[in-house]
């Protein structure tokens, strides 16, 4: 599984290149996982399933702000929204590039582990 610690989550789409304001951070803990992003959207692990060759399958929802728009173009509306988010992770990586669904529609991400949580 995952190791402990803090994650920067970058993500963009063909419509959205990277920009800094883009990025989550992410904290896993005993294998679950919770972020959030300078927009509001808050992500909370559904299902972590790990695959023996170091691979995990991820399942997060994501709970959008009421007038929050992804990289997608989707737009949340008046009373926000709820997205599933599911993608393949490489657990054993310090940083990896890979695409992930939310909402039904591919989002490249960018991950980054920060460093261990405090004790």
């Amino acid at each position: 599984m995952f190791r402990d610690g803090m994650y920067r989550v970058a993500y963009f789409s063909v419509e959205q290149p990277e920009r800094e304001e883009d990025a989550a951070l992410a904290v896993v803990r005993d294998g679950k996982i919770m972020g959030s992003d300078p927009q509001g959207g808050v992500y909370i692990s559904t299902g972590v399933l790990g695959i023996p060759n170091g691979a995990a399958q991820v399942a997060l929802t994501a709970q959008i702000p009421p007038g929050g728009t992804l990289v997608t173009g989707f737009e949340a509306g008046a009373d926000g929204a709820s997205l599933a988010v599911s993608g393949l992770l490489d657990v054993n990586a310090t940083a990896q590039r890979t695409t992930v669904t939310i909402g039904g529609q591919a989002v490249d991400i960018e991950v980054t582990y920060l460093g261990p949580l405090p004790s």
